[in-house]
């Protein structure tokens, strides 16, 4: 039994992390269940851990996960802790996919939001990546899914290449474990919200 969460050990463990926000959660996590079900297919023991946000209602979250066919515990509390028991991560972008990279978990960022926030923030906001772990490393490290392409199956194809791939996760991990070294042992959302912020003043005055 996996410590702590009451759940049997052998197959992969899926984080779900949708995000701290009502409009994540509803945007995201469908999508997410979908594509650890199409997971569960090709890995029948997978079993996922939902960390709850305190802002976000349980019974919001256990109406979205009713009937699904992948166990999925939701928990309260320590973040770390439960990444710390995964293999592998769905993650809303944001500061969570920092505490994911720190924790050394490989990892697919999604990001969906209605289309006139997501074009208004693209003219405001012109970067090449919208994961943090992505900007802050100054390159693709880890994959994103963006808009549209926040489907069941694409992320389960990202998240396939990185459960069955063991170059794809030891690369990724490898890339992790140099991007915990950069953020050094503070609070990671504080430093990287400096780090991040100074990139975007520079894109945004770039000739």
């Amino acid at each position: 039994v996996i410590r702590g969460f009451g759940l049997e050990s052998g197959g992969p463990i899926l984080g779900l992390l949708p995000g701290s926000r009502r409009e994540e959660v509803v945007n995201l996590l469908p999508s997410m269940i979908q594509a650890a079900e199409i997971l569960h297919c090709r890995h029948p023991d997978l079993k996922a851990l939902l960390p709850l946000a305190s802002t976000i209602p349980p019974d919001l979250v256990e109406a979205l996960i009713r009937g699904s066919r992948v166990e999925i515990k939701v928990l309260q509390g320590d973040i770390y802790q439960v990444l710390a028991a995964c293999d592998l991560a769905l993650v809303a972008s944001g500061t969570a996919t920092l505490e994911t990279a720190i924790m050394g978990v490989p990892m697919v960022i999604l990001y969906k939001v209605s289309p006139l926030s997501y074009w208004i923030g693209r003219m405001v906001i012109k970067v090449p990546h919208i994961g943090l772990v992505n900007l802050v490393a100054g390159r693709r490290i880890v994959p994103e899914l963006i808009q549209g392409d926040v489907r069941a199956e694409k992320i389960a194809q990202e998240a396939l290449s990185i459960l069955e791939g063991r170059q794809v996760r030891e690369n990724m991990v490898r890339e992790l474990r140099g991007l915990r070294e950069m953020l050094g042992r503070g609070p990671a959302s504080e430093k990287t919200a400096g780090i991040a912020l100074e990139m975007m003043r520079k894109k945004e005055t770039a000739p």
